[in-house]
């Protein structure tokens, strides 16, 4: 069964105060339990020789196509949340029929279009390792996402924004384009399912989440 499909309608306009809640995902060291650890006895102790030093493992080489993790895959997202509800009414509030909302679904349904064009866009610009092209369409996207209140989405795109201009601003530091490319990637994967979960629950509130 779909995430859509299980997703709880959204409350009236009148009601709508908070955001429905979300399932949290298992964290990753949940789905990797460490193995019990045996003891062994220490081995006899030599006169003759003296105990050579445990060999290490050569390093392997750097797959540039493989990116490490990352503090902005790691980055917890639940104190932002899916749709800033105040910003959302105030789009409601430009509705002439409360009962159609006619105004308001036509912006986002708009919004959905530029959206998906957008991200295939995106994708042709990371082929061509074109970060810079990919700041603009992050800086693009997140005000068309801002202006819906849909703040996840908003936030990844600023990321998208400073990535591109090789900036880590949650750790203050410049990156290589190497580094800049590997961030990218992990950004354009959480975007897309940050703008999937934004969809359902756009699509719950106008009463067409099976479209």
């Amino acid at each position: 069964m779909s995430a859509a499909e299980t997703a709880p309608m959204p409350k009236p306009r009148s009601a709508l105060k908070e955001e429905p809640p979300l399932l949290k995902a298992p964290s990753p060291d949940s789905l990797h339990p460490v193995p019990p650890q045996h003891s062994h006895p220490d081995p006899p102790k030599s006169k003759d020789k003296t105990p050579e030093p445990e060999s290490q493992p050569a390093p392997s080489p750097v797959d540039s196509k493989t990116p490490p993790r990352s503090p902005v895959e790691l980055e917890p997202e639940e104190d932002t949340p899916l749709v800033k509800i105040d910003v959302f009414e105030q789009i409601l509030e430009l509705d002439e029929d409360d009962d159609e909302h006619e105004f308001s679904r036509s912006m986002v349904w708009d919004y959905f279009d530029q959206a998906k064009e957008t991200f295939a866009t995106m994708d042709e610009a990371f082929a061509k390792d074109d970060l810079e092209q990919l700041s603009s369409l992050g800086h693009f996207l997140k005000g068309s996402s801002a202006a819906l209140g849909l703040s996840r989405v908003q936030s990844t795109c600023e990321k998208i924004q400073h990535c591109g201009h090789r900036r880590d601003e949650n750790n203050n530091k410049d990156l290589s384009p190497i580094e800049a490319l590997q961030q990218m990637r992990i950004l354009l994967k959480s975007v897309r399912l940050q703008y999937a979960e934004a969809e359902i629950w756009l699509k719950n509130f106008y009463g067409e989440g099976n479209d």
